[in-house]
């Protein structure tokens, strides 16, 4: 069925891009901010990417660029003959834009709001939105004209977490782990997730291990043994809710720094974390010194034989502080903060 057309007033438009490269991270915060604003405003997204069209929702109109990744000018001559694009607002959540392209869009649009994990500043940004735990204002140095949504009070989660945060009762605690969930975001290049599949598989306390992938993620580099494994199951580009009927069917979380880890915090889960990017290393930091849960530290920098120690390790532990912990950071109202100051601004 074909996605209804909203009516060209009162715009926000959403600015970024997904690939098996960087995955889809950039694309999920956007469709967070898209929820938060979908009965306030009417909701664009402009990419590169053709593939995500199939993913947005219906109030969500779809503004595809031609391939020219790289050249602002070409994209910016395309952004400014969107029809409703002068006097909206936009949103941008990627890490490839310099201070030129801000400020030719700033230029365009009414209000710029970007999402920051890496401590950027510029001044022609209106809004910066950081959830990383230690996020503040003295991090940046654009501080007079500008908002900063910092924290996981503003914590970029899709509605359906939002909403699922609101029914679960307190956790009981846990004592043995044989349901095992594990995500390394939507592309997971590195095989991170089929590498501790194939330790935890040893471990006979183990029964079942739920994979989840992105859609850009192709399989090629994983072995026969890996799909021949009884106690594995692979889950490839699933909905919100599907992800998080997984998750809580899983007694123990393994992921990736990223927001998927705050999504299981917010269904106040075990939860163990590494990172393998730069722009991990702050929501890792935070979420380890907080002790919402168990490090593995860089995971390009550890063997089987080490991942397969932290794990034999952190299954015998009593997570119950940490979940005591994810309760009190994400109390599942940042969808309401984050509307508020973007609608208020």
């Amino acid at each position: 069925m074909e996605k209804s057309k909203p009516a060209l007033s009162n715009w926000v438009f959403l600015r970024g891009d997904g690939s098996p490269e960087i995955g889809m991270g950039h694309i999920y915060r956007l469709l967070a901010i898209a929820e938060y604003l979908e009965s306030n405003c009417q909701i664009g997204f402009i990419s590169y990417n053709s593939e995500i069209e199939s993913i947005l929702p219906e109030y969500v109109r779809f503004f595809p660029l031609e391939n020219n990744v790289g050249n602002i000018e070409a994209e910016f001559s395309q952004i400014k003959n969107i029809q409703g694009i002068k006097d909206s607002s936009i949103v941008v959540d990627s890490y490839t834009f310099k201070n030129e392209y801000f400020k030719k869009l700033k230029s365009l649009v009414h209000k710029l709001i970007y999402i920051d994990d890496l401590f950027i500043s510029n001044t022609s940004f209106d809004i910066v939105v950081n959830h990383s735990i230690f996020s503040k204002k003295e991090d940046y140095t654009n501080t007079n004209n500008c908002t900063y949504l910092l924290g996981t009070k503003y914590a970029l989660l899709r509605k359906e977490y939002l909403q699922r945060m609101q029914s679960i009762t307190a956790p009981s605690p846990q004592s043995t782990f044989k349901t095992i969930f594990i995500c390394f975001g939507g592309s997971d290049i590195h095989s991170f997730s089929t590498k501790m599949a194939e330790i935890l598989s040893l471990m006979p306390e183990i029964k079942t291990i739920n994979i989840v992938t992105g859609v850009f993620n192709q399989k090629n580099n994983i072995s026969e043994s890996i799909f021949q494994n009884p106690k594995i199951k692979f889950h490839q580009g699933i909905s919100a809710t599907k992800m998080i009927e997984v998750i809580e069917q899983s007694d123990l979380c393994i992921s990736s720094a990223s927001t998927i880890s705050y999504e299981i915090c917010a269904l106040r889960k075990p939860l163990i974390i590494g990172f393998y990017a730069e722009n991990q290393i702050n929501l890792y930091n935070g979420l380890i010194d907080c002790k919402l849960g168990l490090g593995l530290g860089d995971l390009r920098l550890l063997s089987s034989k080490k991942i397969a120690a932290f794990l034999e390790t952190y299954i015998k532990l009593d997570f119950e502080s940490y979940i005591e912990n994810q309760i009190k950071y994400f109390d599942g109202r940042s969808a309401e903060r984050i509307s508020n100051r973007i609608l208020s601004e």
